[in-house]
């Protein structure tokens, strides 16, 4: 199940578990997130167990000046289903967004149900 992160990662992790047992995948790209490029950056992280997710965790440090220009997404490969987790914090509530800098150590946490 291939997932993709969008944007200026510095490190993630995904603990992600299953019916049966968790599995981490982690990555740490030290990918420079270009300036005035809305193309911006991506990391592919591959899981190759199946079976049912019950609970998603993902664990982000991003090293940026504005965290109001940051957009980071999860697609699905085969799918192409694309969850948003982070869009551009502050904004419309200012113009510019955040100005403040960095997301350090953010977890994303989202719980199935197990029925």
């Amino acid at each position: 199940m291939p997932i993709l992160l969008v944007v200026g990662l510095v490190n993630t992790l995904l603990v992600l578990a299953t019916s049966v047992y968790a599995v981490t995948v982690c990555s740490t790209p030290s990918i420079t997130i270009p300036n005035n490029d809305s193309t911006g950056i991506s990391d592919t992280l591959t899981l190759n167990d199946h079976g049912k997710l019950y609970d998603l965790n993902v664990n982000l440090d991003v090293s940026h000046t504005h965290v109001g220009e940051l957009i980071v997404s999860l697609t699905h490969d085969d799918t192409g289903t694309d969850v948003m987790l982070i869009e551009q914090p502050g904004i419309p509530e200012a113009r510019i967004g955040c100005t403040g800098h960095n997301i350090v150590n953010l977890t994303i946490d989202d719980e199935g149900s197990y029925s």
